[in-house]
């Protein structure tokens, strides 16, 4: 009994990741094989539990040794389990050009008003977030019926989406024209 086949790209290159060992979540799933297949949010994201944090009354000293330390971006502030504000190295920047003091709150210079993306949503979209706002994180939420509400259950920054781009440029190659019209090294199908 032969094997049968792979008819399309997408089977072509869901084939060729088994084939390679490859296993990632939040790939779209066959029943969308009319869309484009892309990484979802949920696939790689920072999950909550490794998203650095800090109160809305903790000074701005420990956010400085947290970005310094991790080499990490911002910090999420949390008002219990909720995602209040977010610190960057832009808004402690700022403090630092305003000569705040160093036991200022994280309350004092965080931005409230937070950009926020589901976990459902796919890669491309979230781009399209950051683009949108001109912003660099975006809080990612989970579940709820309107825009901004939900749960707070991870953290994508710019570099995460740019990340998937080049890992799909490299992991589908097919999915990219070449010089010579084609989308890999599969024929282009007329």
């Amino acid at each position: 009994m032969s094997e049968e086949l792979p008819d399309s790209t997408t089977d072509r290159a869901i084939v060729g990741a088994r084939e390679r060992g490859e296993e990632r979540t939040g790939i779209r799933s066959r029943a969308h094989a009319n869309e484009s297949c892309t990484m979802l949010v949920s696939g790689f994201m920072v999950p909550r539990d490794k998203v650095y944090s800090v109160a809305p009354t903790d000074p701005i000293r420990d956010i400085g040794n947290i970005m310094a330390n991790k080499y990490v971006g911002c910090v999420v502030v949390l008002n219990g389990m909720e995602a209040v504000g977010i610190v960057t190295k832009t808004d402690m920047t700022r403090a630092f050009m305003e000569q705040r003091s160093l036991t200022s709150q994280a309350q004092d210079i965080m931005k409230k008003n937070l950009v926020t993306v589901e976990s459902t949503m796919s890669r491309d979209e979230a781009a399209e977030v950051f683009e949108r706002y001109g912003v660099h994180h975006a809080i990612v939420l989970q579940g709820g019926t309107g825009s901004g509400s939900g749960n707070f259950v991870g953290l994508i920054s710019a570099w995460d989406v740019a990340r998937e781009v080049v890992l799909d440029s490299k992991a589908w190659p097919w999915s990219r024209p070449t010089s010579a019209g084609q989308h890999g090294p599969f024929p282009r199908r007329e």
